[in-house]
């Protein structure tokens, strides 16, 4: 899987399904979820195929780095089914597709096996897209994904990529490797500055 590639899961009958048996078709109502993932909190959202907001939720950190392929995976669920309560979707609507743009996606087989968790145990949707959460950031403001982000959060992570797809990066080690300017080294500057 290349970042950012759509990957649709198909029951054995051929169809595609959210993992709940509920079959997709065109007439249905379909429902589309995003995620973007942080080493501290996550936030999600819910929209139907008008693009309307049906739901919005925080949910606790989804860094696999941070808390395990397992946690995150789980923690995503736990927000799916948050959302789907709030906007009294059933559980056996589906949810056509979620896109996940997450703190430490920056492996393409890590990323694989996080939608395999998703499908396999979580049954979450059916279609996943899967990215770094820089890439996420640039998608809202730019069409071509060109531009320049700098996250500054929990970790931190700096990426330029130009139109024409090329893209060079600094940091996004993870604030446990030194990922200066993240929130993690400011507090532990600030902590050993109140220590002297």
């Amino acid at each position: 899987m290349d970042h950012g590639d759509v990957i649709v899961l198909e029951n054995r009958h051929g169809k595609r399904s959210n993992g709940h048996g509920a079959a997709y078709s065109v007439g249905d109502h379909r429902y589309f979820v995003g995620i973007e993932g942080g080493g501290t909190a996550s936030h999600g959202i819910l929209l139907n195929e008008d693009a309307e907001i049906l739901a919005r939720c925080t949910g606790g950190k989804t860094n696999q780095w941070v808390v395990g392929l397992e946690k995150a995976c789980q923690t995503i669920a736990d927000m799916v089914g948050e959302l789907r309560k709030t906007a009294d979707v059933p559980d056996n609507a589906v949810i056509a597709s979620i896109g996940l743009c997450m703190s430490g996606a920056d492996d393409a087989q890590r990323n694989k096996q996080w939608v395999n968790m998703l499908d396999e145990v979580h049954h979450v949707a059916a279609s996943y897209v899967i990215e770094n959460d820089t890439v996420g950031s640039l998608a809202t403001a730019r069409s071509d994904l060109s531009g320049i982000v700098l996250i500054s959060g929990t970790g931190s992570n700096c990426i330029l990529r130009n139109p024409d797809g090329k893209m060079v990066g600094a940091g996004g080690w993870g604030h446990l490797l030194g990922d200066e300017g993240s929130g993690y080294c400011k507090k532990k500057s600030i902590d050993c500055v109140r220590v002297n």
